[in-house]
């Protein structure tokens, strides 16, 4: 079973999000549900670097789908 997470913007649900990567860089893919705003942008570069982070990663890159 494959479970997607949610990408949430303040109470909004606005697509799903994966990450993929280890050491070095950690990828993160958002299939937003619509056109994401720059607001939503901005926030998701945040959060990639956030599990980049967490993860041990130096880096983070963001990917968005719609």
């Amino acid at each position: 079973m494959l479970l997607q997470q949610a990408g949430l913007f303040g109470s909004q649900i606005v697509g799903t999000w994966r990450a993929r990567g280890s050491g070095r860089r950690v990828e993160v893919t958002v299939t937003g549900f619509s056109a994401l705003s720059a607001a939503v942008r901005r926030a998701l570069e945040r959060e990639a670097r956030t599990v980049a982070e967490v993860r041990g990663a130096e880096e983070s890159l963001l990917r968005v789908d719609v």
